[in-house]
């Protein structure tokens, strides 16, 4: 085997190996879009029940603490 037809073979090989590299990452980005867009709609039904039920102010992502709300009381203290 001459060394053109083993350089021609890496060619060959490397040409298949980008286009199925692409192929690849065609499809994993069309499922992420598929995936934000199925997220959007379920983020934005999720919202939109919570505005509707009034659940919206009885969620917090950071639980605040009221400057006069009832204190523990201990025994002998």
């Amino acid at each position: 085997m001459s060394r053109k037809w083993r350089k021609w073979t890496y060619v060959g090989n490397q040409h298949g190996l980008d286009f199925l590299i692409q192929v690849c990452h065609t499809i994993v980005s069309i499922w992420q879009d598929l995936s934000t867009t199925y997220m959007g709609r379920l983020h934005a039904y999720v919202y939109s029940t919570a505005l509707t039920t009034g659940w919206s102010n009885r969620t917090r992502a950071c639980h605040t603490v009221e400057p006069y709300s009832e204190k523990a009381t201990f025994e002998g203290s």
